[in-house]
C-alpha cells in the first residue's frame, strides 16, 4: 500500500518522521513524501527532507495521505498547486490523515467540510473560525470521520498511524508493532 506524506516549508519534523517510522517498520506499505518542489524541504526546526515528488511528479495509486502540520501550514494554505493537488489526491485516496495543524491544509482543500475533526488545540478557534463547516472537537487524540482521519498534536501521529495500521491488518499485529513504539 502505497502511502504519501505532503510536506512543505515550516512543517514539523515529527509530524513526518513519527508517522512515516510507525509505516515502515511493518514492512508492508511504499512511504513516499511529497512536497512543493523535489529536493531538500525545510522543516520549522531548520532539518531539511528530501521530498521525491513535487505535485507535478507525484505517482497516482495513493492509498493514504498523510498530510503533516507545522508553523508553515498558513503559507502552505496559499500555494494553489499544493492545495489542488491534496484535493485531487484526496478524491482518490482510499483514506486521508493529518497531523496536527495539517487539518488546516485539508481543510483549505475542501476534504474537512462537513466532518467532526479534531487538531492541536493551539489551532482549535482558528479551525473553527475559518472553516465553520466543520465539527471540531479537540478533546480525542485522533477522530476518525468515514476515510478521513486527523490527529491532535505532533505525538498524537504515532498513534494515528498505529490505528490506521490496525484499521489495515487488525488489532494483534498492531499490538506487535506497537511494542517497539
Amino acid at each position: 500500500m502505497r502511502v504519501a506524506f505532503v510536506i512543505y516549508d515550516g512543517f514539523q519534523i515529527l509530524d513526518l518522521t513519527g508517522p512515516h517510522e510507525v509505516f515502515e517498520a511493518t514492512g508492508r506499505y511504499e512511504c513516499l513524501v511529497v512536497g512543493p518542489r523535489v529536493g531538500p524541504v525545510p522543516a520549522s526546526g531548520g532539518l531539511r527532507v528530501h521530498a521525491a515528488f513535487d505535485t507535478d511528479l507525484a505517482p497516482e495509486g495513493i492509498d493514504t495521505l498523510v498530510v503533516a502540520g507545522g508553523v508553515g501550514v498558513d503559507d502552505a494554505r496559499g500555494d494553489t498547486a499544493l492545495v489542488d493537488w491534496v484535493a485531487q489526491a484526496a478524491r482518490t485516496a482510499r483514506r486521508v490523515a493529518s497531523v496536527c495543524s495539517g487539518a488546516l491544509l485539508l481543510a483549505e482543500a475542501g476534504v474537512l467540510e462537513g466532518r467532526r475533526v479534531t487538531t492541536h488545540w493551539g489551532r482549535e478557534e482558528q479551525l473553527r473560525t475559518e472553516y465553520p463547516g466543520l465539527a471540531v472537537d479537540c478533546d480525542p487524540i485522533f477522530v476518525q470521520d468515514g476515510n478521513v482521519w486527523t490527529s491532535a498534536g505532533v505525538t498524537a501521529g504515532m498513534d494515528l498511524a498505529l490505528a490506521l495500521v490496525e484499521d489495515d491488518h487488525g488489532r494483534e499485529r498492531r499490538t506487535r508493532w506497537r511494542v517497539s513504539w
